[in-house]
């Protein structure tokens, strides 16, 4: 398993949108620049589908929203870091009440196989 730097600098902090969010994190983590629309991933050949409990560091977790979908950065198997329109940058459970019945799925970077 991959792992997680320190996000400290992040934790509390507004963001630009649940998607900035994770490219953002692909650059300082993988040097990865990622497309800047949200629905591009799962939809092009960089990415890989994988199945819950095989999620890694970095895997993008994708949740359903009433309104479009919600994105964030796995960190384990328990956590993830994302911001939400109504919460500045914050690392919970995706796991947890609040999140596991809306998981719809997790996609891999082929560059991170």
């Amino acid at each position: 398993m991959r792992t997680s730097p320190d996000f400290s600098d992040l934790i509390g902090q507004p963001y630009g949108g649940c998607w900035e969010l994770v490219r953002t994190l692909y650059r300082r983590c993988f040097e990865i620049d990622l497309p800047d629309v949200d629905h591009i991933v799962g939809e092009l050949d960089e990415w890989s589908l994988i199945e819950l409990g095989q999620q890694d560091f970095g895997d993008v977790l994708v949740f359903r929203e009433p309104i479009g979908k919600h994105v964030g950065f796995c960190l384990d198997n328990q956590k993830m870091i994302h911001t939400t329109s109504t919460k500045d940058n914050v690392i919970e459970r995706y796991l947890g009440t609040a999140w596991k019945d809306r998981l719809q799925s997790i996609y891999r970077h082929k560059t991170l196989a």
